[in-house]
């Protein structure tokens, strides 16, 4: 877990479904800790390792905008 902590992601390539990749994305507050996460699962049948790369690069991409966006909504209390 240190080494997801530290990238802010994770990936699998089958470890969990053969056949089946994913990439998560962390949501983290401004103190670092974790509020959610979203995935792009896909089928490593098609995805070649390029392509996974820029999964990667737009599920880490949609993670912050989400983060920005909530940061700045009315729902976000910052004294908690």
């Amino acid at each position: 877990f240190p080494r997801i902590r530290r990238a802010k992601q994770a990936s699998n390539c089958g470890e969990s479904h053969l056949g089946v990749g994913a990439i998560a994305a962390a949501i983290l507050s401004p103190k670092e800790e974790l509020l959610a996460a979203i995935s792009t699962v896909f089928p490593l049948s098609v995805v070649d390792k390029t392509q996974s790369e820029r999964i990667k690069e737009q599920t880490m991409s949609c993670a912050q905008t989400l983060a920005r966006k909530y940061f700045q909504s009315k729902y976000y209390n910052s004294s908690m």
